[in-house]
């Protein structure tokens, strides 16, 4: 019976006294007076770092009834406690600790283990800085690309002065994998420094932009470059062209695939490179230019300026002697009796002479001028083929000389038959 009567007191008094009680609220976030960042800029003065990381979150004892105690646990705290920082007494750069304020909406605040936030303010100054832009990966195979055009080529960026200075270029990077049309879009930029290290966007105030890039996409075209050589049939009959180099051999056209599709050997030529009438061996080199190329389709390095070379030498011509007379030297008749393969009626062996080289030369060697010539001394009886003839008189020419082989068979003669004896 007591204990239910102190328990109607006790209730009694809470619901008649409703006495105070302390909360402790952790993790508030602190943030800055409403305007007090746009006031600072108005200075010429900025934060040094994000606003998030620079400001602390704290904790707060709050004294409250004890009926009250339940709408701290069912309200969103962030609507009851409020935690702000001001800046209106920073009139310069500097560190800065500056006192926090607290309202609440239940109750009133009892303390702050945290009272103050430590802040460091820097000078806000303005920089114009260069864009940049930079080509990553590579155009499918058959394709061309010009250089990149900016809209603008640079950028103003504010913030810190310790953080702006050190931005050298706003860098925009242009992915060229996959890419056969023209690029016109925007791209967004990043900011670096001169060691080419990355820059946070978020140092600087406000919104960084993106800037237009137009960028020209053309297929190519690979152009075999010939010569254009007229006369070659008025020249000496001797002569001809041995060699014609044109540099470049090749070229790489670049425009419009319905521009490309028109081209073929038959319409780029030249100019036209006249042999008529020379009469000797000599290099031609002539500068000349292509002609053709149709408007809006250029060559990939601009130079439409071409040498030819054009070597004239005497031709190269083979002439067969055959049935020459092959002078034998050193055959010793006394005791051996000499047999030729081939020979002619007077077992005289015959060979044939094929000669090649310059058709002056070749043309000016007669029958008599073949002298070859084979020495049997030291062959011993019996059938030796595969001879090859000397020729001697045209052998120190400048000449390619082949002389088919003879055969010899060499033989001791019969014995004579010794005369009958006389009878008497």
């Amino acid at each position: 019976m007591r204990t239910a009567r102190q328990a109607v007191l006790w209730g009694y008094v809470l619901l008649i006294e409703n006495p105070m009680r302390i909360i402790r609220l952790d993790n508030i976030p602190v943030t800055f007076e409403a305007g007090s960042e746009s006031d600072l800029y108005a200075r010429n003065l900025t934060l040094l770092g994000d606003a998030s990381e620079v400001l602390p979150t704290i904790s707060v004892n709050v004294r409250t009834t004890l009926n009250d105690l339940p709408r701290f646990k069912n309200g969103r705290i962030s609507d009851i406690i409020k935690a702000t920082v001001s800046l209106n007494s920073v009139h310069s750069s500097g560190s800065y600790e500056l006192p926090i304020s607290v309202t609440t909406t239940i109750g009133e605040i009892d303390s702050l283990p945290t009272d103050s936030a430590v802040i460091s303010v820097d000078n806000l100054v303005e920089r114009t800085i260069p864009i940049h832009a930079e080509l990553v990966g590579e155009l499918p195979e058959g394709y061309w690309h010009g250089d990149p055009v900016l809209l603008t080529n640079s950028v103003v960026v504010r913030g810190a002065e310790s953080e702006i200075s050190r931005i050298a270029k706003a860098l925009c990077l242009i992915d060229l994998s996959g890419k056969t049309d023209a690029i016109n879009a925007s791209y967004t930029l990043g900011l670096y420094d001169n060691a080419d290290e990355s820059i946070p966007i978020s140092v600087i105030v406000g919104v960084l932009p993106s800037v237009t890039v137009n960028l020209e996409i053309l297929p190519t075209l690979e152009y075999k470059v010939e010569a254009n050589i007229v006369g070659e049939n008025n020249l000496k009959t001797i002569y001809e062209i041995c060699d014609v180099t044109v540099t470049p051999s090749t070229i790489t056209l670049v425009g419009e695939a319905e521009l490309l599709s028109q081209i073929d050997e038959n319409k780029l030529s030249l100019d036209v490179i006249d042999v008529t009438g020379i009469d000797g061996e000599c290099v031609i080199t002539r500068s000349v230019q292509l002609n053709g190329i149709p408007n809006d389709v250029f060559i990939l390095g601009g130079d439409t300026k071409f040498t030819v070379s054009i070597e004239i030498r005497e031709k190269i011509i083979e002439k067969s002697f055959e049935n020459v007379p092959v002078n034998i030297l050193n055959e010793d008749l006394q005791h051996y009796q000499y047999s030729y393969m081939p020979s002619n009626d007077s077992n005289i062996p015959t060979c044939t002479v094929t000669i090649k080289g310059k058709a002056s030369l070749v043309n000016s060697i007669t029958y008599d001028d073949l002298r070859p010539v084979f020495s049997v001394s030291g062959l011993s009886v019996g059938l030796h083929e595969n001879l090859i003839p000397k020729l001697s008189l045209i052998s120190s020419y400048n000449l390619e000389i082949n002389v088919t082989p003879i055969s010899c068979r060499i033989t001791e003669p019969s014995p004579k038959p010794k005369p009958p004896l006389s009878s008497n």
